[in-house]
């Protein structure tokens, strides 16, 4: 009996709507399928059960190259600063695809990483509270007509 754990591989939108398309062919048998792609065959049951949420997504989302569709935490402020986001390009394209690395350093932004033991949970929140309490209101007054 061998004691190896199997790895854990997970397909992109692409790679899982590819796995469908090659059942749907019906060329090769899912065991063969399962095995070219490096799943499980229960892996690729469960793409085709879940098959019209997997070729929706890919239509209608930005999930080209994502494995994983997760919803923002706050999805007012997400859409907010995707709104803004795609203003400042529309009116000042970017030079380059350091202009974000730039900003951050510039701006003495730091980029949030580790275990969740290495945040400061009051100051998280305290920030949440001041973005949504001044922030956000200041930024929709001044800019909500331009969307």
């Amino acid at each position: 009996m061998s004691s190896s754990k199997r790895m854990l591989k997970t397909l992109t939108y692409e790679e899982k709507a590819a796995v469908i398309r090659e059942v749907e062919n019906g060329f090769k048998t899912k065991s063969l399928i399962a095995k070219e792609f490096g799943i499980p065959p229960n892996t690729l049951s469960t793409y085709l059960k879940n098959k019209e949420k997997i070729l929706n997504k890919l239509a209608t989302s930005s999930v080209k190259g994502r494995k994983r569709a997760r919803k923002p935490e706050n999805p007012d402020v997400d859409e907010c600063v995707y709104k803004w986001f795609k203003h400042v390009t529309k009116r000042y394209p970017l030079a380059s695809n350091g202009w974000l690395d730039g900003f951050k350093e510039r701006n003495d932004i730091k980029t949030v990483s580790g275990e969740s033991g290495d945040v400061n949970v009051q100051e998280a929140d305290d920030w949440k509270i001041g973005l949504y309490v001044h922030t956000l209101p200041t930024f929709l007054k001044l800019h909500i007509h331009t969307y």
